[in-house]
């Protein structure tokens, strides 16, 4: 007989009920805590690439930009005078008259600072002319191919024409050793405007840097379809430096450096030749309401109604002179300006918050602000008007020659030209020893440093009578706009020598 056994199964087999209230808190608390935690990781992961990335963008951009500066500083053409200067150091402005210039050879074109605001580091403006060069001073000229300027160039298929200048024909492109550059801020964009001047052509066709189609000196230039030259738009087609001379657009060349020719070479240095200046020799800085905006824009000199140095000015439609130029829209472009194709190609920074140029002080040992809408400008000795370096010169020496005065004080400086003071008191004769007497005859006074004049039995000397700027300091402060961070550089220039 079978017999049946009943069995149970255990409690463990038994089917499960779900989680409890309380594990089931505990579980979401868990996961909650977990993602709080990866994504607080996970934000500090993004936020230091993004931090990293800020730092590396802005070193990327110091980098470049003082390269940049400092590269076009080390080029200057307008530099210390040597001997027979002495210990002058650093670079002095020419006063009008002062001629003849000593050191020809270094100070030649211009160097020139615009302070607006000294309050405002975004109004200053630096403008002067470079120029490639080679030697262990950088004294010598460097007439290679491999190291120059280079800017756009409109084929014309003329004589002489500028496209040809870097060697290379049909590439729109001409290349030049020297160049006229400015630097200024507007709407948080630092630009860097540069344009060329002409080397010196090697042909027997022309010498004079200016391109002609040979059909007269009054159609030396035009621009390419067009055969009628005063409908140019000049700096559309051309990142040369150019002006008006005889009624014919000129272009400036490596001859346009020289100081020491009067006008014959038509300078540079001459204010009224000079981008961005009015005919008076005045800088043209604010639009018609008197609001700063610098130097014009490639965005805007390429507008079509931009004509200047291509057309014939007039007061309604050269862009110096008339009296609508406005930036009602805020897009810190000038309306009327506002047509131009060449947007954006001379900004060499962006989102930048400061832009200042300062003077060393020697007096005070430290680097200031010039005072407001004032300029420091080594000038020209035919510029005209009343020059605005006056406070570079020294005027507590100063006194008058007197026929047989006794023992003049050893400190007192004979103005070469006294009756133009103050203008003309850069040169001044001062006493090399104490006692004397002087002559009867007031003798000659050569405006020539080092120039040794006896004058009955007193010695006077020539000096340099001009303060001499020895450095700027320029400060630029910059942002990243992902990662907000702010960098803030300074370039230190010497002129000392």
């Amino acid at each position: 007989m079978n017999q049946y056994h009943h069995t149970t199964r255990p409690d463990s087999n038994k089917q499960r009920s779900g989680f409890t209230l309380t594990e089931m808190l505990v579980a979401t608390a868990l996961v909650v805590l977990i993602m709080l935690m990866f994504a607080q990781i996970y934000g500090s992961a993004v936020g230091s690439i993004t931090e990293q990335r800020g730092l590396a963008n802005n070193d990327q951009k110091a980098r470049s930009v003082v390269t940049t500066l400092r590269k076009d500083l080390q080029a200057l053409t307008y530099r210390q005078p040597s001997f027979p200067y002495g210990d002058l150091q650093g670079i002095v402005p020419i006063e009008n008259g002062d001629q003849p210039i000593i050191d020809s050879v270094n100070q030649r074109g211009y160097f020139f600072i615009a302070e607006n605001n000294n309050t405002n580091d975004t109004d200053d403006i630096l403008q002067f002319t470079i120029q490639l060069k080679r030697g262990q001073r950088g004294d010598q000229d460097d007439r290679g191919r491999s190291n120059r300027f280079i800017g756009k160039a409109a084929n014309l298929g003329i004589t002489s024409e500028a496209e040809k200048d870097d060697g290379i024909f049909d590439n729109d492109l001409g290349a030049s050793s020297a160049a006229e550059v400015c630097y200024f801020l507007r709407g948080g964009n630092l630009y860097r405007r540069l344009l060329l001047l002409r080397d010196p052509i090697h042909s027997a066709i022309r010498e004079d840097g200016q391109p002609t189609n040979g059909i007269g000196r009054t159609r030396r230039f035009r621009t390419a379809g067009n055969p009628d030259y005063t409908a140019a738009n000049f700096y559309t087609d051309f990142d040369y430096s150019a002006t008006r001379r005889d009624g014919v657009l000129w272009f400036h060349s490596v001859d346009s450096l020289a100081n020491d020719r009067g006008v014959s070479n038509w300078p540079i240095a001459l204010p009224k030749n000079r981008f961005g200046f009015r005919a008076n020799g005045t800088s043209f800085e604010n639009d018609s309401n008197g609001v700063y905006f610098g130097r014009f824009t490639h965005a805007e000199t390429s507008d079509p109604s931009f004509g200047y140095p291509g057309i014939q000015p007039t007061t309604a439609n050269d862009p110096y002179e008339r009296g609508d130029l406005t930036d009602s829209d805020g897009d810190y472009v000038i309306d009327q300006l506002s047509g131009g194709s060449r947007f954006g190609e001379d900004i060499i920074l962006t989102h930048v918050e400061a832009f200042n140029v300062e003077v060393y002080d020697y007096d005070t040992d430290a680097f200031l602000d010039l005072p407001s809408n004032d300029t420091y400008d080594t000038f020209h000795p035919n510029a005209s008007g009343t020059v605005p370096t006056e406070y570079f010169i020294d005027t507590s020496s100063l006194g008058t020659w007197t026929a047989t005065s006794s023992s003049p004080p050893s400190v007192l400086g004979v103005p070469v030209l006294s009756d133009h003071a103050p203008v003309r008191r850069s040169m001044i004769y001062r006493r090399t020893s104490t006692g004397g007497t002087t002559g009867d005859i007031k003798p000659e006074f050569p405006p020539i440093p080092g120039t040794i004049i006896q004058d009955g039995t007193v010695t006077w000397e020539c000096i340099d009578n001009r303060k001499p700027l020895k450095a700027i300091r320029i400060t630029l402060r910059f942002r990243d706009t992902r990662s907000g961070l702010v960098r803030q550089l300074s370039v230190i220039h010497s002129f000392v020598e």
